[in-house]
């Protein structure tokens, strides 16, 4: 029996709004909500930690970022997944509205993006990387809900009431996109819960310095 998930899936257009010609799906939208709330969650921290980086650092970090996971993403995709298409079909690769992207690629372009932005920048990396594993968590997590809404990355079979039938055959599928969105939810829950408890161990060693 399709299930309530089922049915919102069915009632989702790809298609967020067309101007014209000009069609904006969900998963641009995701995105760029991801990499808005990343960013913000990096600035944020940036405070939090008492370091000299300004919203011109967060936002040329994003950018960075950004252009990384979207090339880097693109043809990891159009080189392993392909099956030799993009090779014969080069100008293929500039599609990117026909969709396609994978996450170890563009795993290594956010890398490289961090990469670059730091040597410009004469920042260590690994305080970079500090940064913005705080806000990576967000960005996956709108990448997940995007893959949703396409029918992308489903899990296995299934018969639980919370299957989704993402190939239109009548098959229920295991809804694993939204799984990994709640998994993503709590790592950042995870990480708040670690820091407070650190900054507790911490206030209590010096008040027992202190005392001492």
């Amino acid at each position: 029996m399709p299930s309530m998930l089922n049915d919102i899936y069915q009632s989702i257009d790809p298609i967020a709004f067309a101007i014209g010609p000009l069609a904006v799906r969900w998963y641009g939208i995701a995105y760029i909500l991801g990499f808005i709330c990343a960013g913000l969650v990096i600035w944020r921290t940036a405070q939090r930690w008492k370091l000299r980086f300004d919203g011109y650092d967060v936002l040329t970090l994003v950018c960075f970022v950004a252009f990384g996971v979207i090339i880097g993403g693109r043809l990891g995709y159009c080189l392993f997944y392909g099956d030799g298409y993009y090779l014969a079909h080069p100008l293929e690769i500039l599609a990117v509205n026909q969709g396609g992207m994978s996450f170890h690629g563009g795993l290594v372009g956010a890398l490289a993006g961090c990469a670059l932005f730091a040597l410009t920048q004469r920042m260590p990396l690994l305080s970079l990387g500090d940064l913005v594993v705080c806000g990576a968590p967000l960005g996956l997590f709108f990448g997940r809900c995007a893959n949703f809404v396409n029918g992308e990355l489903y899990g296995a079979p299934t018969s639980a009431p919370w299957g989704v039938d993402f190939t239109g055959s009548g098959v229920l599928y295991v809804p694993s996109q939204l799984c990994a969105t709640c998994s993503r939810a709590g790592s950042r829950r995870t990480r708040a819960t670690s820091t407070q408890a650190a900054s507790s161990c911490s206030t209590g060693s010096s008040a027992s310095s202190s005392s001492s």
